[in-house]
């Protein structure tokens, strides 16, 4: 019977210290709670050179391009469709680099920013577990908003968007970062 208690006992401690941590740090910074670690460490994070902003892009972005401002963070580079999402980077006041995806619109996992055609992700590794920073948050609104008034304007969002939730067929589990150095811009 004192088996059975310790063990009892001993599996609540570890059940309570899993609520009270939260997330863990798997890999390279992936935050995961603890029943994502095992897919976490399966999926290697991807780091593809995509492809130059398109026509199609750069119509639908119109003038926003590199040196273009979003609440304080200023866009560095503007990429073509990349695994079904138009990826956008940035560099915040303090220097800090990141990456806004524009998707089309999925009810099921909505962005951190929308308009009636797409949703504004931030591409934090965060599966929806990462606090998003407040620089990144506010661009991704200002982002919208932009994109908001350009859809009411009549122009649409370029072919080969995907949803957010549909993505996996573009790469199970993948994390969709851009290389580091700005392959190309609009």
């Amino acid at each position: 019977m004192k088996g059975r208690r310790a063990f009892l006992r001993n599996a609540g401690l570890a059940a309570g210290a899993a609520v009270v941590l939260g997330p863990v740090r798997v890999g390279r910074g992936h935050d995961v709670t603890l029943d994502e670690a095992p897919r976490a460490v399966r999926t290697p994070e991807r780091r593809d050179r995509p492809p130059p902003a398109d026509a199609a892009v750069r119509a639908y972005l119109g003038p926003l391009g590199v040196g273009a401002r979003l609440v304080g963070s200023t866009v560095i580079a503007v990429h073509g469709i990349f695994h079904g999402a138009l990826p956008l980077l940035l560099r915040d006041a303090q220097g800090r680099r990141f990456q806004l995806d524009v998707m089309r619109r999925d009810e099921s996992r909505p962005g951190v920013a929308r308009t009636a055609q797409v949703d504004v992700y931030v591409a934090n590794r965060g599966t929806g577990t990462v606090r998003t920073e407040e620089a990144h948050g506010l661009a991704a609104l200002a982002l919208a908003r932009y994109l908001r008034a350009r859809e009411r304007a009549g122009v649409r969002p370029p072919p080969g968007l995907v949803r957010l939730s549909g993505r996996e067929a573009h790469g199970p589990h993948g994390v969709f970062l851009v290389a580091e150095e700005p392959a190309s811009s609009a």
